[in-house]
């Protein structure tokens, strides 16, 4: 019998939360980030994740969603390309203040998106990373346990980013500021998160919905742009 996590895995309460100290890096960033376990019910449970956004990160409202997907892995792909992209999504997230949502990780088109976060200068941008639990490296650190009194009322957990990780584990790319970590209980597998990740989009569009300036007045959901960037052919699906 295959894995199923229905089968396999049970919920618990939420062990794994708090603020990250990256203590490879510069500045005084300490990204937010919180494990979620799969649910069947995704936009049940993306409504409960946009509370989450609202009331404890007390993220700003945006006017645009940038979903951004592509290459998982390091890929080649010119120096030209590489700043058109990066001052093409500065340019849109600056004058919109937009949410940035990534596959989270510190590898191929997200490392990219990091990178052009940190150049930008103009205040901070909210750069959410969607992620699968199972193959974030150093996460046994970020749980939570009574075994580990040290860990149980922890606040902010230290958090390294430079050492190599194993082929099927990726770091947390530094430059984003919050992290959903989606959990089915599965070890090195890439895309558990992907349908609760295109889930929360769809409720953070319909939630934000606005007039946005339209004429006539008419409301309407939260405009999304999807950007794909990665060498030769791909499937679109998120990275």
């Amino acid at each position: 019998m295959g894995w199923n996590s229905k089968v396999h895995s049970k919920l618990i309460d939420a062990n794994a939360y708090g603020r990250l100290n990256l203590v490879d890096e510069d500045g005084n960033q300490q990204p937010n980030f919180v494990k979620v376990a799969v649910d069947y019910e995704e936009a049940e449970r993306s409504k409960t994740i946009l509370k989450l956004f609202e009331s404890r990160w007390t993220l700003p409202k945006p006017n645009l969603l940038i979903s951004v997907t592509g290459g998982a892995k390091d890929f080649n792909v010119s120096p030209e390309l590489v700043t058109e992209f990066k001052r093409g999504l500065m340019k849109a997230a600056k004058s919109t203040s937009a949410w940035i949502i990534t596959g989270g990780t510190s590898t191929g088109v997200m490392k990219l998106v990091g990178e052009a976060v940190r150049g930008y200068s103009g205040g901070n941008l909210t750069t959410i990373g969607i992620a699968s639990w199972g193959i974030i490296k150093n996460k046994e650190d970020l749980i939570r346990s009574a075994k580990k009194k040290h860990n149980k009322k922890k606040v902010v957990f230290d958090y390294p980013t430079k050492a190599n990780p194993a082929s099927n584990e990726a770091y947390m790319d530094p430059n984003h500021s919050h992290f959903l970590l989606v959990d089915n209980g599965t070890q090195s597998k890439y895309g558990v998160e992907i349908p609760m990740r295109g889930a929360i989009e769809a409720v953070i569009c319909d939630h934000y919905r606005d007039d946005y300036n339209i004429p006539g007045g008419e409301e309407c959901a939260l405009p999304m742009i999807c950007i794909l960037l990665r060498e030769g052919p791909t499937p679109l699906l998120p990275a």
